[in-house]
């Protein structure tokens, strides 16, 4: 009788131990997906820093374009006053 109530008792051990193991995989692939979200989360967001430093550069060349464009324009309208200076100066002399 010692002998069954002992092979019962391994038994119990056995069935626990595999319970033990099933929770123990599930916790396995819960913590595998999260850690594949995280990889795919890290992956987008190294992806949209990327698009941030592109368009950061895009910003600058624009402005740096704007600048030069801006030089210009202010180049132009001195010509401009000063032939406007001209101007008024050469119909002065056509006074009545």
């Amino acid at each position: 009788m010692e002998e069954r109530e002992s092979i019962g008792k391994v038994l119990q051990q056995v069935n626990r131990t595999s319970r033990s193991i099933d929770e123990i995989v599930g916790y396995v692939e819960q913590v595998t997906d999260m850690v594949q979200r995280i990889a795919a989360a890290s992956e987008e967001q190294s992806s949209t820093s990327e698009d941030v430093s592109r368009n950061m550069e895009n910003i600058s060349v624009i402005t740096k374009q704007l600048s030069n464009s801006v030089s210009e324009i202010r180049g132009a309208s001195e010509r401009l006053r000063g032939l406007a200076l001209e101007l008024d100066t050469t119909v002065g002399w056509f006074k009545i």
